[in-house]
C-alpha cells in the first residue's frame, strides 16, 4: 500500500520535471508554432501550466496523505500521456520544424510516465484502506496559500514566455 503511494509521488515528480524541461524557448523545445493561431498556442500553454500547477499541488497533498491528490495525479498522468502522444503523432500542435532527438525521447518518456502514473494512482487508491487517508477538512496554512499564489504568478509568466517563444 505505502509503496504504491510513494512510487506514485516520485513518478509524478519525474513527470513534472520532464514537462518543465519542454517549455517552449527552454533548453529542449525550440520548434516554432508560428503556423498555429496565437489564441490556440496561448490556450494550450494555459492548459499545460494549469495542469502543472495541479500536479505540483498534488505532490504537496500526496505528501500529506490526501486521497484526492492521488485522483488528481491519475488525471494528470492521463493528460500528460495524451498530450505527448498527440505531439508525437503530429496531431496537435503541429510545427513545421522537426522535433529534436532529445525532445522525441522526452516525449516518449512523458507518455510512459503518464500511463505509469495513471496505473500507480489507481493502485494507490484501491489498495489503501479508507482510514489511512488524511482528513480533507483541515484548512490550508499561510505558507500553502502563499505558495499557491506564487505558483499562479509564476504560471502567468511561464504562459507569456512560452507563448512568445512558440510563436517566433
Amino acid at each position: 500500500m505505502a509503496n504504491y503511494r510513494k512510487l506514485t509521488h516520485y513518478i509524478l515528480l519525474a513527470a513534472i520535471i520532464i514537462l518543465f524541461s519542454m517549455v517552449p524557448g527552454g533548453p529542449v523545445e525550440n520548434r516554432s508554432f508560428s503556423n498555429v493561431l496565437p489564441s490556440i498556442v496561448l490556450g494550450f500553454n494555459i492548459y499545460l501550466v494549469a495542469l502543472t500547477i495541479l500536479a505540483i499541488s498534488s505532490v504537496y497533498f500526496m505528501h500529506r496523505g490526501h486521497k484526492w491528490a492521488y485522483q488528481a495525479a491519475g488525471f494528470v498522468g492521463l493528460n500528460y500521456a495524451i498530450i505527448f502522444a498527440l505531439d508525437l503523432f503530429k496531431i496537435f500542435p503541429v510545427s513545421y520544424d522537426a522535433m529534436s532527438p532529445l525532445l522525441f525521447v522526452l516525449e516518449i518518456a512523458g507518455v510512459l510516465f503518464g500511463f505509469i502514473l495513471l496505473i500507480l494512482s489507481y493502485l494507490s487508491l484501491t489498495r489503501t484502506r479508507a482510514n489511512d487517508w488524511a482528513s480533507s477538512s483541515e484548512p490550508l496554512g499561510k505558507p500553502a496559500l502563499l505558495l499557491a499564489g506564487l505558483m499562479i504568478i509564476t504560471g502567468v509568466f511561464i504562459v507569456v514566455f512560452a507563448t512568445r517563444a512558440a510563436l517566433t
